[in-house]
């Protein structure tokens, strides 16, 4: 039975894009909050993750990153909140769908038959979850075909982006959802930041280095 990847894994698998993901929801809030600004009102919050949608779509389709509407019938268009509209795409095999999170938090796909089939997915794989922190090899990991979610949350005040969480959901119903796991996606900047410090101590060390040398051999003279 394959294992079911863990966090790292399907992270490492989704890295070249998760740039894309942090410039998109992050032009998209800009947008938004021009949107209501140009206006002089206050921020519609139930308006607001529409708008979002609509330019993070913008925003993906401009990197090459093709993007649908989250797929609903009739009956979900008309019984899901505004809030919970999303996006959807796929990308080495997995189907991703964007989100607004729930104060930080996995939604319950609601009452919406194709998000409780779509919540519900990697939990009826043939997968075995019960390996827990044990490291697994690249040849280990087979599922090639997960349901993931990215999500992104907000500062509710200024509608900021706090960060981007990329959840493995295994089931949920009207108000209810479990998830393998839902962490917080790194954002770009941060692996710059560490790449740079990792270089400017390299630096400071071959730089003392440089320097006992030098004091050993004027010392020698």
């Amino acid at each position: 039975m394959p294992n079911l990847p863990t966090f790292p894994h399907v992270l490492a698998r989704l890295q070249p894009i998760v740039p894309q993901f942090y410039s998109a929801i992050e032009g998209a809030l800009q947008k938004t909050r021009e949107f209501f600004e140009a206006d002089n009102v206050d921020l519609d919050r139930s308006l607001a993750p529409n708008l979002v949608r609509y330019y993070a779509k913008r925003f993906l389709l401009a990197e090459g990153l093709p993007t649908e509407d989250e797929p609903a019938d009739v009956a979900d268009f008309e019984l899901q909140p505004l809030a919970n509209n999303g996006l959807c795409l796929t990308y080495e095999g997995h189907e991703i769908r964007i989100l607004k999170a729930d104060d930080g938090e996995l939604p319950a796909p609601g009452p919406s038959k194709s998000r409780q089939k779509f919540w519900n997915w990697n939990g009826q794989l043939s997968l075995n979850f019960s390996y827990g922190e044990d490291v697994l090899s690249t040849s280990d990991v087979e599922a090639e075909n997960l349901h993931l979610i990215v999500l992104w949350d907000v500062e509710p005040l200024r509608y900021k982006l706090n960060r981007l969480l990329l959840g493995c959901p295994t089931s949920g119903d009207v108000t209810n959802a479990s998830a393998y796991f839902l962490e917080e996606i790194p954002h770009p900047i941060e692996a710059i930041d560490l790449a740079f410090t990792a270089n400017a101590a390299s630096v400071v060390e071959d730089l003392d280095l440089d320097l006992k040398v030098k004091e050993r051999v004027d010392g020698q003279r």
